[in-house]
């Protein structure tokens, strides 16, 4: 009963989530239609950006499931060394050899927090880019975009400016 509850479940939660296939592109495209009536040119570099956004997660997410993939193998070496190092405890006793198998296992040790200290770093950047968009597309908006003669972009309204970012917070 238990995995016939679990389908059920899923079922369900993607019978909720289907419609969002058809309703969320279909209201993107509307509302980039509207912005473009609105704002002329800026909707459109502000939909580009997006776009570079949402291809830079992409890239990042690669990125970050391979940094994850050699932290998870490194621990791996760790372990099996560490394993292999309780087995001979013994002989590594009676030979003095535990200064070598110290530094060994600070090595081994360095490497993996060393892999996953930058993916750590790459996920914190990642995260503020992708929480912060809002606020990097309304700079590159107001800041290139409204300055540029080519695009010949017009200066918006206090309150357009308000409804746009009350409408971009999520």
């Amino acid at each position: 009963i238990n995995i016939l509850t679990k389908d059920i479940e899923v079922f369900v939660t993607g019978s909720w989530a289907f419609p969002y296939l058809v309703t969320v592109p279909l209201n993107t495209l509307i509302s980039a239609v509207m912005l473009f009536n609105m704002f002329g040119a800026a909707a459109l570099v502000c939909y580009l950006g997006m776009a570079g956004l949402l291809a830079w997660q992409v890239i990042s997410n690669k990125i970050l499931a391979n940094l994850q993939l050699k932290f998870m193998r490194l621990s791996d070496e760790r372990i099996k060394f560490v394993s292999n190092l309780i087995k001979g405890i013994k002989a590594i006793k009676t030979q003095t050899l535990e200064d070598h198998y110290e530094s060994k296992t600070a090595e081994v040790r360095a490497s993996e927090i060393g892999k996953f200290a930058r993916y750590c770093d790459i996920k914190v950047v990642c995260s503020a880019i992708y929480f912060n968009s809002g606020v990097i597309l309304s700079s590159v908006l107001f800041l290139v975009v409204d300055r540029s003669t080519t695009m010949k972009a017009q200066r918006i309204p206090t309150g357009r400016l308000m409804t746009i970012m009350a409408a971009d917070r999520r």
